[in-house]
This record gives structure tokens, C-alpha cells and sequence, in this order.
């Protein structure tokens, strides 16, 4: 895999965390306040899950990477349909830490089937880590401005966007 590659199968696994900030900078007032913790979490899970898979892809890399597709799919959808349901009820909640670092762990189980499949491929996890890091960083606080900045005027649009989102990026994950 070169470099372009590798930027591409990174890109993909932000989808999700994108979608996230997105919904939660709908209702974030500063956006230092949600972006740091969430870009933190995102960014934790997302390379601590991809280094799991690299190391334990030697002992169960067939079995356990379907069925951690499968849970992540199921979960992140479910997450979606939730969020669309939310865009259709008036109560505003606003994000706190422990749904930060819930949705952050539950947006990156996909990172474990990448760390596997980048042991598998041989490819170089320090630039899977690294790349992915910046990206997620990136597009957390891109996410949060973009749901901030639209989130006033289109609140509910956004966030049922956002489950749309969700829910598409999360079947992306079986094929």
C-alpha cells in the first residue's frame, strides 16, 4: 500500500467521528470545550484500537475481525437511527463527557479490523497511526465549527444529516 492509500483507508475511518463533532458542535457554545475532549477520545480510541488489531492479528485475525465488523455496524446504526430520532424531538442535550467517550469508543471499533488488515498487508502502523491521528483531529474540530456555524439555522437538519451519515458509514464497514 503507498502513502495515498494508506491516507484514503484513513480518511475513511473519520467518516464517523466527523459525523459525530458535526452533531455535537449543533450544540456546542465554545468550541474548544467539546473539540479537545472529543478530538482526545476520537484519536485515543482510534490508535489504540488500530495497534490492538495489529498485535492480536496474529492469533484471531479471520474470526474476530467479522465479528467486530458486524458489532460496529450494528452499533454505530443504531446510533445513527438514534440520532435521527433526536433530530425530530425539541429537547437540546448537550454532550458531556460520557457520551464523548462512549461515542468516541463506539465510532473507532472499525480501527481494529484496519490494524489488523494493515499486519495482514504488511503495512507500516506508525503511518496508519499517524495519519489517522491527524485526520481525526482535523475533521473533529472541522465537524464541531460546521455544526456550530450551521447548527443554529439547521439544528435538526444537521443532526439528521448527521445520523444519515452515521448510519451510511457504518455499513461501509461490511463492504
Amino acid at each position: 500500500m503507498n502513502i495515498f492509500q494508506i491516507f484514503l483507508l484513513c480518511l475513511s475511518i473519520t467518516a464517523d467521528g466527523f459525523a459525530i463533532a458535526i452533531s455535537f458542535g449543533t450544540h456546542a457554545k465554545h468550541i474548544s470545550k467539546i473539540g479537545i475532549p472529543l478530538a482526545f477520545w476520537m484519536s485515543f480510541f482510534q490508535i489504540t484500537f488500530l495497534i490492538l488489531g495489529f498485535l492480536i492479528s496474529k492469533l484471531v485475525s479471520i474470526f474476530f475481525s467479522s465479528i467486530c465488523n458486524y458489532i460496529s455496524t450494528v452499533l454505530l446504526a443504531l446510533l445513527g437511527f438514534k440520532m435521527i430520532f433526536d433530530s425530530f424531538s425539541n429537547k437540546k442535550e448537550n454532550p458531556n463527557k460520557k457520551s464523548i467517550f462512549l461515542l468516541s469508543f463506539l465510532a473507532n471499533l472499525d480501527s481494529f479490523s484496519i490494524g489488523i488488515a494493515s499486519f495482514t498487508l504488511k503495512n507500516s502502523i506508525f503511518a496508519i497511526c499517524l495519519i489517522s491521528c491527524a485526520l481525526t483531529i482535523l475533521f473533529t474540530f472541522l465537524g464541531i465549527f460546521i455544526g456550530r456555524r450551521f447548527g443554529s439555522k439547521f439544528n435538526s437538519t444537521i443532526t439528521f444529516l448527521a445520523g444519515i451519515l452515521l448510519i451510511v458509514s457504518s455499513f461501509k464497514i461490511l463492504f
